[in-house]
């Protein structure tokens, strides 16, 4: 049962850092095309 929680709470860590990096990538992206444009 120990184990099962740990992949658990392993998954949904992952999963949380894989949302982040996406949101974050995007924003970077915005942010990037930002100043490409203003130069």
């Amino acid at each position: 049962m120990s184990h099962l929680m740990v992949f658990i709470n392993f998954a949904i860590g992952f999963l949380f850092i894989y949302i982040f990096m996406c949101c974050y990538c995007e924003n970077l992206r915005t942010y990037l095309e930002e100043i490409l444009l203003r130069y």
